[in-house]
C-alpha cells in the first residue's frame, strides 16, 4: 500500500509557492490528512498573505489566479473550527479576485500581475473556488472565457498560455488543457463545453 503519510512529510522539506502549497493542501484534504500537518500548511498560507489579499505570497510572487486555489483549504479549516481567522483570510483573497485582480475587457482574469497572460490553470481553479465562495455562475463564466481564449480553431487544440497583448500562444498546444482540464472536472466544474476537451 502506498504510504501517503510519508509522502506528505517529504513535502515539508522544500519551500512551496502558492500553487504548490494549494495542491498539497488539496491532496491532504482528499486523502483525509487533516490533522496538525494540514493545519500547519493552511496557517502558512495565511501567515504569507499579501496585504492585497492574495494567500501564500512567497518571494513576492506575481501570481494572481494561483493564490485563489489556497481558498478551499483555508475555508475548510475555518468552517471546521468556525474561526474567523481562516474565514476572513479566504474572503479577503476572494474579494481581491473579484474586485481588484486585472482582467481583459470581457472579464477574463489575467494570470499574473503586470501581464496580459491567460493560463489554462484557471480552468482547474476558478470554477471550484467561485462555487465554493457562493458564486458558481461567475466561476462557470471564467471557465468559458478561458476556454474561448485558449482554443485554436485551426487545429482543434488549446494553448496552455495566451498573451492577450500579442495574441501569441505560449507553451505549445494541448488536446485537453494539460492537467487542468481534468482538474476542473474533479473539482466539480462539470458544465459541458461547446468544444471537445
Amino acid at each position: 500500500m502506498f504510504d501517503t503519510e510519508k509522502l506528505f512529510r517529504v513535502t515539508f522539506c522544500m519551500a512551496r509557492q502558492c500553487w504548490e502549497q494549494a495542491l498539497l493542501a488539496q491532496a491532504m484534504l482528499e486523502c483525509g490528512h487533516t490533522g496538525k500537518e494540514f493545519e500547519y500548511v493552511v496557517r502558512n498560507m495565511i501567515v504569507r498573505q499579501n496585504p492585497d489579499g492574495r494567500l501564500c505570497d512567497v518571494e513576492n510572487t506575481p501570481a494572481v489566479v494561483d493564490s485563489c486555489f489556497c481558498i478551499p483549504a483555508v475555508m475548510w479549516l475555518g468552517e471546521k473550527y468556525q474561526d474567523s481567522y481562516y474565514l476572513d483570510a479566504a474572503k479577503c483573497n476572494f474579494d481581491y479576485l473579484k474586485e481588484k485582480a486585472a482582467r481583459s475587457e470581457d472579464g477574463t482574469l489575467y494570470h499574473m500581475l503586470g501581464s496580459r497572460e491567460i493560463w489554462a490553470d484557471g480552468v482547474g481553479y476558478l470554477p471550484y473556488v467561485y462555487a465554493l465562495m457562493g458564486d458558481p455562475k461567475a466561476g462557470i463564466q471564467q471557465l468559458y472565457l478561458i476556454l474561448d481564449k485558449l482554443y485554436n480553431p485551426e487545429n482543434g487544440l488549446y494553448v496552455q498560455r495566451l498573451d492577450e497583448g500579442t495574441g501569441e500562444g505560449l507553451n505549445g498546444h494541448w488536446r485537453g488543457l494539460d492537467p487542468y482540464g481534468p482538474c476542473a472536472v474533479v473539482s466539480g466544474a462539470r458544465t459541458p463545453v461547446s468544444r471537445p476537451l
